[in-house]
């Protein structure tokens, strides 16, 4: 019986793509992605998860025990939620004057994710009776003293969209409130995902503290099986499709990617051996 399994990512510079492989698409309003996976049906597909300690090997039946690590130890959960999250936000928002970037804070030391939750579902049904044509896309931020914090990115189908701060300030009631403009970019999803996940060398001020840390320890702070962000029903969620990455390339004008590269998935036994299982090439691309 194999013991303690482990999966893990070496990413390296992007492999060249062949023009017939079948790749994954997911066009938003200014980004497209290109994903290729090198073995669709590789033998990690074999393993179904039957708890967070076993699985099993659909192949041969045999039962495999792991270690589970938690959304804190374990980045990777995050990442993909987050990805998810910078796509969303690409294709809804792109700058115009009805959307709005608006932060809530609490004057009291709020701590319990739950009551976040509660206390926001109360303050969005306030502010869609004054503003029913908005959408929003809501992210939790912890801060390092466990203090939580809400961003919104809201839009509405008129415009332009005016919110006085006095106005959101009561309508929020517990706290500090900021509304601006979006900042001019041409990734918004990068831009504000950035600000929780990003492992850049980059920091960001945090006032319980008083220290500058840097964005990709933000992570830490999540609590486990967390969903960073939720939607409103009116925000839209690419569709990926399926189609030869020749034709995908001459869909967007076999313009070179802004960004790329692979990672390679290994898979590492109880004695300590690697083998390469499948290999998953990325691009991004701006569109004109």
């Amino acid at each position: 019986m194999t013991t303690n399994p482990r999966i893990f990512l070496q990413s390296g510079h992007a492999l060249a793509i062949d023009t017939d492989k079948m790749v994954k698409v997911i066009q938003t309003q200014n980004i497209t992605e290109i994903i290729a996976i090198k073995n669709p049906s590789n033998n990690l597909a074999n393993y179904r998860k039957l708890n967070k300690h076993e699985c099993i090997n659909l192949s041969n039946g045999e039962l495999v025990h792991f270690k589970s690590k938690t959304r804190q130890q374990n980045s990777q959960s995050l990442n993909r939620s987050f990805q998810t999250l910078r796509r969303i936000i690409n294709d809804n928002f792109w700058g115009e004057d009805s959307e709005r970037h608006i932060v809530l804070t609490y004057a009291n030391f709020i701590s319990d994710y739950h009551q976040v939750c509660h206390d926001f579902k109360k303050f969005w049904a306030r502010f869609k009776h004054h503003y029913p044509s908005c959408e929003y896309i809501r992210i939790l931020e912890p801060q390092q003293s466990g203090r939580w914090h809400i961003h919104l990115l809201v839009k509405s189908v008129i415009a332009p969209l005016y919110i006085h701060f006095k106005h959101l300030r009561k309508l929020w009631g517990y706290g500090r409130v900021r509304v601006e403009r979006l900042p001019f970019a041409t990734n918004y999803g990068a831009y504000f995902c950035a600000r929780f996940a990003n492992k850049e060398d980059s920091s960001e001020y945090d006032t319980d503290k008083n220290t500058a840390i840097k964005k990709g320890e933000r992570l830490h702070f999540y609590p486990d099986h967390f969903r960073v962000y939720t939607c409103s029903k009116g925000i839209r969620r690419p569709i990926a499709e399926t189609m030869p990455y020749g034709q995908a390339k001459q869909q967007i004008n076999n313009v070179f990617p802004c960004f790329s590269y692979t990672n390679h998935v290994m898979l590492e036994d109880e004695q300590g051996n690697q083998i390469e299982v499948n290999s998953i090439t990325y691009e991004q691309f701006k569109n004109r």
